[in-house]
C-alpha cells in the first residue's frame, strides 16, 4: 500500500469465537479459540454456562491458549463463570491465556487459579 492507494480494511475477518468441550463430571476442560468480545459475548457465555450445568463437574479448566482477543465485554463473561463455578465449590484453572487477558483475570476476585 502506497500512500496515494486507499486502506480497503482487513483482507479477512477476524475469527468467531469458538468453545470446545472435553471431559466428564469429574473434569472439564473448555477451550475458548479466537475472538471475545461484544459482538459473541452471549454466546459464549450461553455456551460455557451450557457445557458446565449438562455435566455439573468437580473441577473445570478454561483453556484460553487460542483466545487470540479479548475485550471487556469477554473478560466479564469469563470472570463471571468463573465467580459461578466459585459459589458452586467447583475447583477452577484458567490455562494458558494470552499476557493481556491473563493481565486482565489477575485483576478480577476469584479463587480460581490462572497458570501460564
Amino acid at each position: 500500500m502506497t500512500d496515494t492507494e486507499p486502506w480497503a480494511g482487513p483482507s479477512a475477518p477476524p475469527p468467531p469465537a469458538s468453545v470446545t468441550v472435553v471431559g466428564t463430571t469429574d473434569a472439564l476442560t473448555i477451550a475458548v479459540a479466537g475472538e471475545l468480545d461484544a459482538a459473541n459475548r452471549v454466546a459464549v457465555h450461553d455456551a460455557l454456562h451450557d457445557a458446565i450445568a449438562a455435566r455439573s463437574p468437580r473441577h473445570v479448566v478454561i483453556d484460553l491458549a487460542g483466545l487470540s482477543f479479548c475485550d471487556t465485554a469477554g473478560i466479564r463473561v469469563l470472570a463471571g463463570i468463573l465467580r459461578q463455578l466459585t459459589v458452586d465449590g467447583t475447583t477452577c484453572h484458567v490455562r494458558k491465556p494470552q499476557p493481556h487477558v491473563a493481565r486482565l483475570l489477575r485483576l478480577i476476585p476469584t479463587d480460581a487459579v490462572v497458570v501460564p
